[in-house]
């Protein structure tokens, strides 16, 4: 994350320091580039804790706390990349929203049973979770 904020601080003040317009444009692609990516990795959750019959979400600078009546179903999923699967976990939410999970590793399976295994025992619909891996 630090590399990311060196990345952006150097690409915006190179702009700025630059007279000519065609200079700036490839700087102002990696800045764009460096701060999407700054935004995707302070916007995921960095911890979970489960405390009784809620889920508390610690992200960078704040926290949320999610009942267990909230969350429709607890999903496994993968994405395809060019070095193989890389596994997430997401909460689908009764609001039709998802929360991607993907900070949990080396544990990730554990972490997925484990909060599987809460959810069935928390949530109030148990007929309605399902597995999808």
């Amino acid at each position: 994350m630090v590399v990311l904020l060196l990345f952006a601080g150097f690409s915006g003040l190179t702009i700025f320091n630059s007279e000519p317009f065609e200079a700036w444009i490839p700087l102002v692609f990696f800045f764009i580039i460096g701060m999407v990516v700054l935004v995707a990795t302070l916007s995921s959750p960095q911890s979970v804790t489960m405390d009784g019959r809620s889920l508390l979400l610690k992200y960078v600078f704040n926290q949320s706390s999610l009942p267990a009546d909230e969350i429709q179903s607890i999903e496994l999923r993968y994405q395809i990349t060019r070095s193989g699967r890389v596994y997430f976990i997401v909460l689908n939410l009764t609001n039709g929203k998802s929360i991607r999970l993907s900070a949990l590793n080396p544990s990730l399976p554990i972490a997925y049973l484990t909060l599987k295994n809460w959810h069935n025992k928390n949530s109030g619909n148990s007929l309605t979770n399902y597995t999808r891996i």
